[in-house]
Parts: C-alpha cells; structure tokens; sequence
C-alpha cells in the first residue's frame, strides 16, 4: 500500500523517511498505523533483497515468538486456567509428556526474563 509505486529500495528510503516524519507517534501519528508502515516497509526491503516474502531465518522466528508470547501468553494463561481447570491441567500434562516439551519449558523459562 505505502509502497506500491516504488521500484527501488532508494525510492523506498525515501518514502518510508518522508511517511515516517507525519505518521510517527510522537508527531502525532497512531500508533497502529506507524507499526503498520515498518511492517510494509520491511516486506519491501524483503522482497527487494531477493528474499521471498514471508521468509525469515529460524532465529527471527523464534525471536518474533517469544515476544509473541510474552505479550498475549501469561492473559491466555490465566483465562483459561480460571475458565477451564481441568482442560488446562489435561493441556499442561500433554506438553510436558510431548517431545517438544524441553522446548516449551525454554519457551516458558524465557517469557519469565
């Protein structure tokens, strides 16, 4: 949307500089709207670089995730906890007995940093 009439990554800087300045929080912008131009000026650069869209490496992956879960997990948590004991007990036994259950123990240690 933002950048759909650039064909260079040089016309995109410039753009992204020129939108940045009115949409910015601290300038007045939303919030919403500010993080939606990153998102689509980082899948231009994507894109642009000769990366297909959507790719990221493993590290950002699991990066993305953990913020993920850090934000929406510990509310997800309690809801169902208070809403559902013994789905929550039955779900907290299945990763603990799953194969990728010392991953979820990491995951689970990390969102506690």
């Amino acid at each position: 949307m933002y950048f759909d009439n650039c064909k260079t990554v040089e016309e995109a800087k410039r753009e992204y500089r020129r939108l940045a300045m009115q949409m910015h929080p601290d300038k007045g912008g939303k919030k919403e709207d500010f993080q939606k131009l990153n998102d689509e000026y980082k899948q231009f650069l994507i894109v642009r670089q000769g990366k297909q869209a959507g790719e990221s490496t493993f590290q950002e992956t699991v990066t993305d995730l953990i913020t993920w879960l850090k934000k929406h997990a510990p509310d997800m948590l309690v809801f169902f906890k208070e809403n559902f004991p013994d789905e929550y007990q039955k779900v907290l036994e299945s990763i603990m007995n799953h194969p990728m259950g010392k991953i979820a123990i990491g995951i689970i240690g990390a969102l506690k940093k």
